[in-house]
């Protein structure tokens, strides 16, 4: 087979790909937001841009303590920063009412996270429609946990801070031994 007899294949395969891409739909609901300079507070404003109402969104959490969803939605959150909670990630959904979030509607959701330990970073946010359907929306700036990396490069910094120290007395000490002998091997002392 040559090269030319490939070409149309190749030519058809190509388009199918960018149709099939262009036809991709945008996601369900529309997510502007996320964290304010301090990283402390997220807020989200979404859009229901399906043709179905929504029953509940889900949005990953790392040390949330407050959960604010729309006014007359419930919620419902695990791992929220409390004095004997296990310190790991969660979840918090805000659950729509009984009739669902309208298509076309707009809500605001914010987030509170505890002074320290979460980072910013883009995540994926659950949508369950009323008939029970699923959409994901990714690229969602949300509050994740910190990798081992992260969480341990201020240790290994204060460690090389302190081994920097260390070696520097270590020197000093070794110069400064070494400066009385190379003062005496001059010989015995001029008598006067």
């Amino acid at each position: 087979m040559t090269g030319d007899a490939r070409t149309p294949v190749r030519a058809a395969l190509s388009l199918t790909a960018w149709c099939a891409a262009a036809a991709q739909s945008p996601p369900p609901v529309a997510v502007e937001g996320g964290a304010d300079p301090s990283g402390q507070v997220y807020a989200w404003r979404l859009v229901n841009r399906s043709d179905k109402p929504v029953a509940r969104i889900a949005f990953p959490h790392f040390h949330a303590d407050l959960f604010t969803p729309p006014s007359g939605w419930g919620q419902n959150c695990t791992y929220l920063v409390n004095q004997g909670v296990p310190d790991r990630p969660g979840v918090c959904e805000a659950v729509a009412p009984e009739d669902g979030w309208l298509p076309g509607a707009t809500a605001d959701i914010t987030m509170r996270i505890a002074a320290s330990g979460a980072v910013r970073a883009p995540g994926r946010i659950t949508i369950t429609f009323t008939d029970g359907g699923v959409a994901h929306v990714d690229g969602v700036e949300l509050p994740h946990a910190p990798s081992h990396l992260e969480r341990f490069v201020p240790l290994m910094a204060f460690g090389a801070v302190i081994a920097i120290v260390l070696i520097r007395r270590a020197l000093r000490r070794v110069t400064n031994a070494a400066a009385p002998d190379a003062r005496s091997t001059g010989g015995n002392p001029p008598s006067v």
